[in-house]
């Protein structure tokens, strides 16, 4: 996982080789990070700035993924769309 990232919180599977995963940042806050081979490697795929819970994740199809959650402060809903 990319460094001063914890845990995975939630994750997704769209294929056999590509997953995507949403974790913590200490320097930058929510990310989702991603790898496309089997888990070898992942990158940073999005930075979720703004979010202040995240509720989860979906991936519709191998080649395009949501991430859903509460916005901080007073902004309502937030989604996140990214591929």
């Amino acid at each position: 996982m990319p460094g001063n990232t914890t845990n995975a919180l939630v994750d997704i599977c769209p294929s056999v080789a590509e997953c995507f995963a949403l974790s913590w940042s200490s320097t930058t806050g929510y990310i989702v990070i991603g790898t496309n081979n089997s888990g070898a490697t992942w990158e940073v795929e999005a930075y979720l700035s703004g979010l202040s819970n995240i509720d989860g994740i979906t991936c519709p199809s191998t080649t395009e993924c949501f991430t859903y959650g509460s916005g901080a402060e007073s902004v309502g809903a937030v989604i996140y769309e990214y591929s």
